[in-house]
């Protein structure tokens, strides 16, 4: 995350942010689980065909692992248990997973003891994509070594979801071409912005969700007012929440990840894993 908004190109994709609904933002969280360090936010989604029905994603992102600090030990076990627990279908890292380059070996070790699941994915971060003497090819390696496998502008089918993940948007080039697969198309992307510069309907018509994070949900929020700035080009809209695309029903869902950057202080905004469950009758 860096905290100041990036005003130079904020302006190019302005006419697609209204059809951007909120549905729920900071306040209106369903906390289904709350440790001493981490938060759980549940989100129950419509299962809109039966193989849905029942089946469990967790995404978490921003972990800026800083080399396993007591809280950060803390937050992984308390990940660990949650996750143990509900045994989800899917689980999604969405980039920043370090700060420095150094603490490379020591984030996959602590990917590598959660919990497993049948898909283990991973999409780039800013923090990654920056250090550019690190390839694709490496990242790939690390997170395969910690059980998960890094999209890059890349599907990963596991019906009845077909998962996507993009590049990074402010030091990649995120690219979305999943056309309709016949499947529940889930689409990766550590940053918001990524969804609006894709935001052309022929692309959001084939696309159910969206998970990102980057924002910190702006990592100092005060009471009664929120956030003051959260990374990215459209300021504060898209700083935490619950979204639906108003013209093609596409949902996306934007988490406070969980670690910190810039300044090592989290305020009236709680580390969190976001957790989607499909069920019936919603």
């Amino acid at each position: 995350m860096i905290f100041f908004p990036e005003k130079r190109s904020r302006k190019k994709f302005s006419h697609r942010v209204p059809a951007w609904e909120e549905l729920s933002g900071y306040s209106a969280r369903n906390i289904a689980f709350q440790g001493k360090y981490l938060d759980v936010v549940k989100y129950s989604l419509p299962a809109v065909e039966p193989a849905l029905a029942g089946r469990k994603i967790v995404f978490f992102s921003d972990l800026h692992w800083r080399g396993g600090t007591a809280s950060e030990r803390e937050i992984l076990a308390e990940m660990s248990k949650f996750i143990s627990e509900i045994q989800p279908d899917a689980i999604i890292s969405g980039g920043d997973l370090i700060s420095f380059a150094s603490r490379i070996k020591s984030a996959v070790e602590a990917l590598k003891s959660l919990p497993a699941a049948p898909t283990r994915i991973a999409v780039h971060g800013n923090w990654e994509r920056a250090k550019k003497w690190i390839s694709d090819f490496k990242w790939k390696q690390y997170y395969r070594e910690a059980g998960y496998e890094l999209l890059v502008n890349q599907a990963c089918p596991a019906p009845p979801f077909y998962f996507y993940g993009t590049d990074d948007i402010r030091v990649g080039s995120p690219k979305i071409n999943l056309g309709n697969t016949g499947q529940y198309n889930v689409v990766a992307a550590h940053s918001p912005d990524t969804a609006i510069n894709a935001g052309r309907l022929d692309i959001l018509r084939d696309i159910k969700l969206i998970l990102c994070g980057h924002t910190h949900a702006g990592q100092i929020r005060f009471p009664f007012i929120g956030p003051l700035m959260a990374s990215s080009r459209y300021r504060l809209k898209f700083a935490y929440g619950n979204f639906v695309h108003s013209k093609t029903g596409t949902r996306m869902i934007i988490s406070s990840g969980i670690g910190t950057s810039c300044l090592p202080v989290r305020l009236f905004c709680r580390p969190e894993i976001t957790f989607m469950e499909f069920v019936n009758g919603v």
